[in-house]
């Protein structure tokens, strides 16, 4: 009896640790471009920690991440196929992310980051975009927070 309740207890221990080590990244059913979260150990959560290893986005499709520590970047890019403009934007925040938007050709524009203390929403509205050119999006914050990420483009 004693044998038997052993190996229950370390099976159920067992399984504890393999979910609980587990961390929060994005990614896309094949097909429906539909997100679903992940889980990536938080030890593999550097893939899109700089900007040579930013994720890829699909225009007007949300992703879900997390900011695991107040050190912790999530890097994220988009290459839109004509000029137009795109609002980008995070919500489903416990505080307010730092937004900061580059392009490939070396361009800042972290000062276009806006910020809704009401309902922790950071956004970059009506942003001019052009064909061609790759868009780096750097989301970092003060302290632990899933989020949500949304690009959407518009044409001109």
């Amino acid at each position: 009896m004693k044998t038997k309740r052993l190996c229950a207890l370390l099976l159920s221990l067992a399984m504890m640790v393999c979910i609980s080590s587990n961390a929060f990244a994005a990614s896309f059913i094949d097909g429906t471009q539909t997100p679903y979260a992940v889980p990536v150990a938080e030890e593999d959560d550097v893939a899109n920690d700089n900007s040579s290893g930013a994720q890829s986005l699909v225009d007007d499709n949300t992703v879900s991440g997390s900011i695991l520590s107040r050190t912790d970047r999530d890097w994220y890019c988009i290459e839109f196929s004509e000029d137009g403009w795109a609002n980008f934007w995070s919500i489903g925040t416990n505080c307010n992310l730092d937004l900061e938007l580059y392009t490939d050709e070396g361009d800042s524009y972290e000062a276009d980051g806006y910020q809704n203390t009401a309902n922790n929403q950071t956004y970059i509205e009506h942003f001019s975009v052009k064909a061609g050119v790759k868009y780096y999006i750097k989301l970092s914050a003060t302290k632990y927070s899933p989020y949500e990420f949304r690009v959407r483009f518009y044409n001109t």
